[in-house]
């Protein structure tokens, strides 16, 4: 007689964010066909920095006692940014990746976030057909880009805000809610700059003005203990305010993080967006920007939130 394995659903501890981060890069590189875990985003640490962001949204699946599959989840104000949730090639086919989810719904429910998107691969009807069943639907295309850095590109128009200047950062905040309000109520970046600042994983582009952040900002990951691979400048989030003066700012806010990667060193600038922000996709395309991966945004409840033609945003919800 069969005994049945012991499932537990739990908080992800950080004494287990290696062998997460493992799990992660074996589930992923078995998908893609890559030769080896390491060659998945390599040099990348998404599973600290989000863990640590939003600790009750880091869960464990364990199997008898052992790590089978992880689930993270990005809270940005109104919104969950869902992922990644992976599970050990192993144990694919036993229903882990449905209850992980789950218990993601139910978290974000209990959170009182308002809604929930994702990236997949659009290539695999399995995922589509498990996203699809807990009420998220297909929107558009998102593309991940890239750019090898110029060498004469000037900030003009913007500034650099230092992971550890702590006055300036709190700054910031405030100011980027001003930006990401208009592209969408409720939309907040807090938990991603203050993930920045506290891990110092990274920098903030700014467009000038009196209110840092009020009028365009990014949020750029480089380096050790980033999400960035290594040799990229990694640009997480960017937004302009929606007024007369957006594709000015997007545009200067876009050579102004090209510049930084290009001092920084970076072999690449990478960054994404949705094909649903025309604006956004067309002004990257001019800027040089490449598309590399194409995954589908999924929205639960369906909708489009800020994938609109006019918004100037980037973002990368993998």
């Amino acid at each position: 007689m069969t005994t049945a394995p012991d499932i537990e659903i739990r908080q992800l501890r950080e004494d287990e964010f290696d062998e997460a981060a493992l799990c992660d890069r074996t589930a992923f590189s078995t998908f893609l066909g890559l030769p080896k875990p390491a060659a998945f985003r390599p040099g990348a640490d998404v599973i600290g920095p989000r863990s640590r962001a939003w600790r009750e949204a880091s869960l464990a699946l364990t199997e008898n006692g052992r790590l089978a599959g992880i689930a993270l989840m990005m809270r940005w104000g109104s919104v969950a940014i869902v992922g990644p949730v992976t599970v050990l090639p192993e144990d694919w086919g036993k229903g882990y990746a449905r209850r992980l989810m789950d218990e993601l719904v139910r978290r974000a429910e209990a959170a009182g976030v308002e809604d929930m998107a994702l990236i997949t691969h659009v290539q695999s009807p399995t995922h589509v057909r498990l996203y699809e069943s807990f009420g998220f639907e297909m929107q558009r295309v998102t593309t991940i880009m890239v750019k090898q850095p110029g060498d004469a590109i000037g900030m003009d128009g913007c500034n650099v805000i230092s992971a550890d200047d702590d006055k300036a950062v709190a700054r910031l905040v405030q100011g980027a809610r001003v930006a990401t309000d208009e592209v969408l109520p409720g939309l907040d970046l807090s938990s991603e700059i203050t993930s920045v600042a506290n891990e110092n994983t990274g920098e903030f582009v700014v467009v000038q003005g009196d209110t840092p952040g009020a009028n365009g900002f990014a949020i750029c990951h480089y380096g050790p203990g980033s999400e960035a691979s290594t040799g990229q400048y990694y640009v997480k989030f960017a937004c302009v305010r929606s007024d007369e003066d957006a594709t000015a700012h997007f545009a200067a806010l876009l050579q102004a993080c090209e510049a930084r990667s290009a001092i920084l060193g970076a072999d690449t600038i990478i960054a994404g967006t949705s094909t649903a922000r025309t604006h956004a996709y067309e002004a990257m395309k001019s800027a040089g920007f490449r598309a590399i991966i194409n995954c589908i945004a999924m929205m639960r409840p369906a909708g489009n939130l800020h994938n609109r033609p006019n918004v100037m945003a980037i973002d990368d919800w993998r």
